[in-house]
């Protein structure tokens, strides 16, 4: 069980309690195949909400008498999930692993009754429990070119609902009146790709594609749902798609190198005219890579140096001569080095001496450029990076 409480000063507090537990057996039919089955349980209990300023009534001057209050933004809501599922393992041949499994997604969301805040004015509204469930597979093949490369390819879905906030804009009386506007997100993953593996040198390459039917965002486009001007949780489908490549080459038993870049992409279609538009940087990244080099003196001493790239994106024309919409900013690239030594005391514990931006690189993070060019100047709110800075640490295994 864990209780996550993360609080901010200007804005919300969230307040989750969750549980769960999650039971298999496995079944050896043979030296080929064998079956695991069980179930999954879980209990989620999520608030968020904060101090705003109620409206009770109105002064002989027609001055609003304001009183402040705690409003739930998220109110009390209660997540159970009880899942069965089984997974099957076949050797077929010598080269061909197959690899299939079942999975019934059942979940169901308490919305007590609660109160929606608009502008100092209160409004109730009812609630009711929203149930969901699918069946879900995955499917997986892997085949063995020879003792150390592998391709394959799988399938796999997802079935989950995690994101309540459009109840907090609930335009109708109750929950079940709107149950039909926020359906779960349903995803199709695909991958496939080849492995390498001898003892000096391993590799990977991989592409990957996702639909998503239903996906929830936080979008600012004015083309995502016409009628929103401002912020909204928009539900749309999306498709992601990329790809990730790594490469690690042992020179000798002293010296190690590698590197590996990964880079996605994304589109969302606009629910009312079905036209396709570049996802923000919500939930896609630029291309990112590194590299490194690691240095081993003896079986106690280490030095590893590493770079890491954020490259540039720049998907989405300005809104107008002001600026872009809220998240869709350009991204300015950066490097980064960075040098760490370790040191090991054997039973003693191990020592960790790390310098991060060990140029003092000056960037921005991501995070911070989203909307560094937002039409709204008073939302570019950006900062820097951290500087060079020493990190040391002691830790003990045992």
């Amino acid at each position: 069980m864990s209780k996550v409480n993360v609080g901010y000063e200007s804005g919300s507090e969230i307040v989750s309690d969750r549980s769960g537990f999650k039971a298999a057996m496995q079944w050896t039919i043979d030296n080929r195949s064998r079956l695991v089955y069980g179930f999954e349980y879980g209990k989620d209990n999520t608030e968020q909400g904060r101090d705003r300023d109620v409206i009770l009534s109105l002064d002989a001057n027609g001055v609003p008498i304001t009183e402040s209050q705690y409003i739930c933004s998220v109110c009390d809501l209660t997540e159970t999930k009880l899942s069965p599922f089984a997974q099957y393992w076949n050797q077929i041949t010598d080269d061909l692993t197959l690899q299939i499994g079942l999975r019934h997604e059942n979940f169901e969301i308490e919305v007590p009754d609660y109160q929606r805040y608009s502008r100092g004015i209160l409004s109730e509204k009812q609630g009711d429990t929203l149930k969901y469930h699918k069946p879900l597979v995955n499917l997986g093949l892997v085949y063995s070119l020879n003792d150390s490369t592998d391709v394959f390819a799988s399938f796999s879905q997802g079935y989950s609902h995690a994101d309540m906030r459009m109840l907090r804009d609930m335009p109708v009386d109750s929950v079940a009146e709107f149950s039909a506007d926020i359906p779960a997100t349903q995803t199709n993953y695909y991958e496939t790709g080849l492995r390498f593996n001898n003892q000096d040198l391993q590799g990977s390459l991989s592409f990957f594609y996702s639909d998503i039917t239903d996906g929830y965002a936080y979008d600012y486009n004015v083309d995502a749902q016409i009628s929103k001007r401002v912020a909204a949780v928009v539900v749309a489908d999306e498709k992601v798609w990329g790809f990730e490549a790594t490469l690690d080459y042992r020179i000798n038993e002293a010296i190690k190198i590698g590197t590996s870049v990964s880079q996605s992409e994304g589109k969302r279609t606009n629910s009312e005219t079905g036209v396709d538009y570049w996802m923000n940087g919500t939930k896609i990244t630029p291309i990112k890579a590194s590299a490194y080099a690691d240095y081993r003196f003896n079986d106690m001493a280490s030095v590893r140096m590493q770079v890491n790239y954020v490259g540039d994106r720049d998907k989405n024309a300005p809104e107008s001569e002001a600026g872009y919409s809220y998240y869709e900013s350009p991204y300015d690239g950066y490097t980064l080095v960075d040098l760490i030594s370790t040191f090991d005391t054997g039973g003693y514990g191990r020592i960790t001496l790390g310098i991060d931006n060990l140029l003092n690189a000056d960037y921005q993070p991501l995070v911070s450029q989203m909307n560094k060019e937002v039409v709204w100047e008073k939302y570019r709110n950006q900062f820097s990076g951290y500087g060079r800075r020493l990190a040391l640490e002691y830790s003990v295994d045992y």
